[in-house]
């Protein structure tokens, strides 16, 4: 039995395509943006505090948002419970909340009874659970969880969902994929 751990925003969520429809009246996906990670270089501070404000205040703005992914693959994904335990971490504002409705949105895809934390702390989180993979599209989390899990008995195998915001150079122990599924074919492996 291993320990997976997903991201959700940005690998298998678009969370910029949801956030930028408060923003503009021409959002752009995950796939899309070339904006920093706070969206500062391309929306006014008080246009984005605004944003965050209208997230926070809502009961269901998380489970609005568009999936990055098939159905086929989350149904992997399901499928994995079955010998493993599936954790997804987000780093959503506006918890408890924001884990109840991440908990909702990935039933709706088809992920029975969904494991949920939200922290900011991918690193800490992948040590605590002792997780063997991870997934996530921000460089930091990933040298986080990589960092983090290296002195442990069972070091977490990570990996970046590539996009054109994490082009960076990133230690070769971290595998960089274009998609869920080629992380997933990993996972079944056993590599």
């Amino acid at each position: 039995m291993k320990t997976i751990l997903f991201d959700v925003d940005g690998v298998l969520a678009d969370f910029v395509l949801g956030f930028t429809k408060l923003l503009t009246p021409n959002p752009f996906g995950t796939r899309e943006n070339t904006c920093a990670w706070n969206f500062k270089d391309t929306f006014s501070i008080i246009d984005i505090e605004s944003a965050w404000r209208i997230v926070e205040k809502s009961i269901d703005w998380w489970t609005t948002l568009n999936r990055l992914t098939s159905l086929d693959t989350f149904e992997r994904i399901n499928r994995l419970h079955d010998y493993h335990t599936v954790v997804f971490g987000t780093h959503r504002k506006g918890t408890p909340s924001a884990q109840g409705q991440t908990h909702v949105w990935l039933q709706a895809q088809g992920i029975e009874n969904p494991n949920v934390i939200c922290t900011k702390y991918k690193g800490e989180a992948a040590k605590v659970i002792q997780a063997h993979y991870a997934i996530d599209d921000k460089p930091e989390n990933c040298m986080a969880i990589k960092w983090m899990t290296d002195d442990t008995k069972v070091p977490t195998k990570t990996y970046i969902l590539d996009s054109l915001t994490n082009r960076v150079t990133l230690p070769k122990a971290i595998r960089r994929v274009q998609t869920v599924d080629e992380f997933l074919d990993d996972v079944e492996a056993g590599r």
